[in-house]
């Protein structure tokens, strides 16, 4: 029974790493033996006068193009710009997706920084300091400290302000 598990790992691997190398495969049915035939290149027949059997070409798991289909040249023409026309619009509502996630990322930063600005901050003293900070600091101080911190780390802004 191990050894039907292996077997199987085996051709599932095989499977996964052979799948995405060709993206592009052409599918039929032979007419003599009524299999389904996919390959990464198209028969020898594929666009010739010869009427062969019907040939669906598959991009990255997308029909791209029935071969059997006869479609003259204004419909095709047609359908070329119809496609375009797709492609350009499902383009500028990529374009648009982009620009309102940017516009949403800036708005969130905007808002920590903003939170930044209502941080309590201790009042100065406008007397000068001439001594050395002293490296003894009372539990409060090293609590108010840790405190600071936490709340700037949990705002999540980068030091570099992008």
């Amino acid at each position: 029974m191990s050894r039907f598990y292996s077997h199987c790992l085996l051709i599932v691997l095989l499977v996964t790493l052979v799948g995405p190398a060709s993206a592009r495969m052409y599918q039929w049915i032979d007419p003599v033996t009524g299999s389904g035939q996919m390959y990464g290149k198209p028969p020898a027949w594929c666009r010739s006068d010869w009427n062969g059997p019907r040939i669906r070409v598959f991009d990255n798991g997308t029909i791209v193009d029935d071969i059997s289909i006869l479609v003259f040249d204004d419909e095709m023409q047609a359908l070329r710009q119809e496609a375009f026309r797709q492609f350009d619009e499902s383009q500028r509502l990529n374009a648009l997706k982009r620009l309102e996630s940017e516009a949403l990322r800036e708005a969130e930063r905007q808002d920590r920084l903003s939170k930044v600005d209502e941080l309590p901050v201790a009042a100065l003293e406008d007397e000068e300091v001439d001594e050395a900070l002293s490296d003894n600091f009372t539990e409060e101080t090293i609590d108010r400290f840790k405190d600071l911190i936490n709340e700037w780390d949990s705002l999540n802004i980068p030091l570099d302000g992008q």
